[in-house]
């Protein structure tokens, strides 16, 4: 009967008749949605998304766990159907919309991806203009007994916006988290965000983690933003550094992300000297001497060939990668 009543009618109309009908009965207007759009994608989703505004004002818990086990249905310009149905909870009622993920983190999950859903409901928080509320949220999901990944995107996020008034309140607040792979790598993150605009003060910080926060990693992206920003000044402060445990991954972001390999590829060679991992810093120099040799194959190869560092078979090596260079007449 219904089927045949949406014959003619437009989108709209049939929206209408849906959310009537969702008011006191959701399974039935979802399957009347489905029959509805048949296999047009765009009325599928906005039938759907129709449905869940009204399933939402009654049973918002019901409505997001329907929303994020069908989060495949998208359309280009609007958002997910996932993110839309929590973002109208949080505006209604965050508070019960926060407990309700809490909830999903601690076990209760309905086979829900723990990831997806912490990061929908961390983005719809800051999009309502609350990072606090955001921030409390995450310090209380990360208490929680044997804890999901949430992904680093879930930290950031929040971390990025505390950073644009405080990068040092930022800091803080992640430092204080437990250690965790995805905590782990917001804090790399913001520590390549606050170089952007105080390098020195976010490589101070950086060097004070301790190894179970991921301080190589952190000190390393700190540094290779920096590098990229102003390599001279960079390459003079890592000049003082290079006695710190994170001198290598310092150095092979020098090299190998400044752009000073392209620029100052004898400087870079000797700079990738200075590495103390003997693969490493075979790797890096062999970059910088592929890029170098096609355009000065002369001065690349006797470079390598007059370096005090490398051992004969690491020359032998790194001289043999570039397949071009025994034709070039080197001495």
């Amino acid at each position: 009967m219904f089927p045949k009543m949406f014959a003619g009618m437009s989108p709209a109309d049939i929206e209408a008749i849906l959310q009537g009908i969702a008011a006191t009965n959701v399974p039935l207007a979802l399957e009347l949605a489905g029959t509805a759009a048949g296999a047009n994608c765009t009325n599928a989703y906005h039938f759907d998304a129709a449905i869940l505004r009204i399933w939402l004002d009654n049973d918002p818990s019901a409505a997001c766990r329907w929303a994020f086990q069908h989060d495949g249905l998208a359309i280009p310009g609007q958002p997910r159907l996932a993110d839309a149905a929590i973002k109208q909870w949080s505006l209604a009622d965050p508070q019960a919309m926060l407990s309700w993920v809490g909830a999903v983190l601690n076990g209760r999950n309905d086979g829900l991806d723990a990831s997806r859903v912490a990061g929908a409901a961390v983005n719809a928080i800051l999009d309502a203009g609350n990072p606090g509320l955001a921030r409390d949220a995450i310090s209380q999901w990360c208490q929680l007994p044997n804890r999901p990944q949430f992904g680093n995107t879930v930290f950031e996020s929040v971390a990025l916006a505390m950073a644009k008034n405080s990068p040092e309140e930022a800091a803080a607040w992640l430092k204080s988290l437990p250690p965790a792979a995805d905590r782990n790598y917001a804090l790399t993150t913001l520590a390549a965000d606050w170089a952007r605009s105080d390098p020195r003060a976010s490589l101070e910080w950086t060097m004070q983690l301790s190894d179970a926060d991921g301080r190589r990693d952190a000190v390393q992206r700190a540094f290779t933003q920096w590098s990229l920003d102003d390599t001279a000044a960079s390459a003079q402060w890592l000049g003082a550094h290079l006695s710190d445990p994170a001198a290598d991954q310092m150095v092979i972001g020098l090299v190998d992300e400044s752009g000073i390999s392209a620029s100052d590829p004898r400087d870079a060679i000797a700079w990738a000297d200075l590495i103390a991992e003997p693969r490493a810093r075979v790797d890096s120099i062999e970059d910088t001497f592929i890029g170098w040799a096609r355009q000065q194959p002369d001065a690349a190869v006797n470079c390598i060939r007059n370096d005090t560092v490398l051992t004969p078979g690491e020359k032998n090596q790194i001289l043999s990668s570039f397949t071009g260079w025994k034709n070039v007449g080197a001495n």
